[in-house]
């Protein structure tokens, strides 16, 4: 059964139990974002629980409070967290044994999933009953979900995960090669790599990294290509834009010296080694952490498309998901839109994180953030966000094939048209076999 398929998920897991109050609090009047359609009932004095499953079991308590829960008990304090471990809790456990939470706090790729378990809860019925401004939320981020969970809304985005272009200013300096500047486009950030990618002093410098090159390069594409025909059932791989997207990148590693450097290795040689000159990677990994740049860092708009001008990369939000099996649904939709009011959205900003709504006054949060004071915070609003790209259970199959190509590709063990072409045949067996046993979506 299709319903039955197992969720993988990797790394720990955590479940965070609320304590509040029994039954709705009494309707509240907000900046717009949420607003009642009637006066709920007088909260009582007897305690409730909201679990929300939180599959991040690297982060702290401390971290989840400050950067959350503390927020949702500025509006409701009557809200407490009790945070409890449980690595040996998957979310396949969770889904397939209906356990029961309240919240989900995931990303989009397991949206297909857990609709598909009918774990998660469609939330218009509720965003009508409290008048909630979906207006407000970028709708990019809510076409994500939509597309992924069978075109229900099944979360709301609490922040962006969103890709810019950092960049070491003494790298620069050093070579005499003049700084990055927003509105960028590809061509240009190659010649910029080619001027700074060279041998010095011991030393191999890369002039260019795309932290997840492999990755989000892909499927957070530009041009928002699909990786799959969702009506014939058919990789993409060797047709539309993927090999122009493929080649684009292959130059970068044909300059001599380049290396190939993404994850880790990506990420110490941009701020620990301090080898790298230039590294797409997501805001919020870096603003505020300075452990993760070097010591003279600035930003500038991610690098666009000569034919596409305007439109950087695609987003990952990170969503609440309300769970079909909570018993407190009304109070679990709270809590997740307390999240959304506009002063919530300032902090988080203030903190790093990219807000998931249309807020004012937002390049001021921003200036608040640590380290980000004399920076150029221009370069986060210069592009808009590209489209959406489907997350099914069938295209979540298939991706470790199109990550497998491009590796094979940018490492030269295979031509650009090779690689897509192999990865297509391989691809499109395994999709006739998905369909054949009942697992395609």
């Amino acid at each position: 059964m299709r319903s039955m398929r197992r969720l993988v998920l990797m790394g720990s897991i955590s479940v965070i139990v609320i304590c509040g109050c029994n039954g709705n609090r009494q309707s509240a009047t907000t900046d717009g974002a949420l607003q009642q359609a009637e006066k709920m009932p007088e909260a009582t004095k007897d305690p409730i629980e909201l679990v929300v499953y939180y599959p991040f079991g690297d982060d702290s308590p401390d971290s989840f409070q400050k950067n959350y829960w503390q927020i949702v008990q500025k509006k409701y304090p009557n809200f407490h967290v009790k945070w409890v471990n449980t690595k040996t809790l998957t979310m396949n456990d969770l889904a397939a044994t209906q356990t029961a939470v309240d919240i989900i706090f995931s990303n989009a790729n397991h949206a297909a999933q857990l609709a598909d378990f009918r774990y998660v809860s469609d939330m218009n019925e509720l965003i009508q009953k409290y008048k909630f401004d979906l207006g407000r939320i970028d709708p990019t981020a809510i076409d994500i979900i939509k597309k992924a969970s069978n075109g229900m809304l099944t979360a709301l985005p609490i922040y962006i995960n969103y890709n810019l272009m950092f960049y070491n200013k003494d790298l620069f300096d050093k070579f005499g090669v003049s700084y990055p500047v927003d509105g960028m486009t590809w061509d240009d950030t190659y010649s910029l790599a080619k001027k700074l990618t060279r041998y010095d002093n011991g030393i191999q410098y890369v002039g260019f990294s795309y932290h997840f090159l492999n990755g989000n390069m892909l499927w957070l594409n530009s041009y928002g290509q699909e990786e799959m025909d969702s009506k014939t059932k058919k990789v993409t791989f060797d047709s539309g834009r993927w090999p122009d997207i493929m080649r684009n990148f292959l130059r970068f590693f044909e300059i001599p010296g380049h290396e190939f450097l993404i994850g880790n290795a990506s990420l110490n040689g941009f701020a620990k080694e301090q080898r790298i000159a230039m590294q797409i990677t997501y805001s919020n990994r870096v603003i505020g952490n300075p452990d993760q740049v070097p010591p003279n860092w600035d930003i500038v708009s991610h690098p666009v498309y000569e034919d596409l001008k305007g439109v950087g990369s695609g987003i990952e939000p990170l969503y609440f998901y309300l769970s079909s099996v909570s018993k407190h649904k009304n109070e679990a939709f709270l809590a997740i839109t307390a999240l959304l009011e506009d002063e919530a959205q300032k902090m988080l900003a203030q903190r790093g994180f990219y807000p998931a709504v249309k807020i004012p006054d937002l390049k001021s949060a921003y200036s608040q953030v640590i380290g980000l004071k004399g920076k150029n915070v221009e370069a986060m609003f210069v592009n808009q966000f590209a489209q959406a790209v489907t997350m099914s259970q069938d295209v979540l199959a298939i991706r470790p094939s199109l990550s497998g190509a491009a590796t094979n590709v940018m490492t030269g063990k295979k031509d650009v048209n090779t690689a897509l072409r192999e990865a297509a045949v391989e691809v499109n067996k395994k999709l006739q076999e998905r369909i054949a046993s009942g697992l395609s979506n």
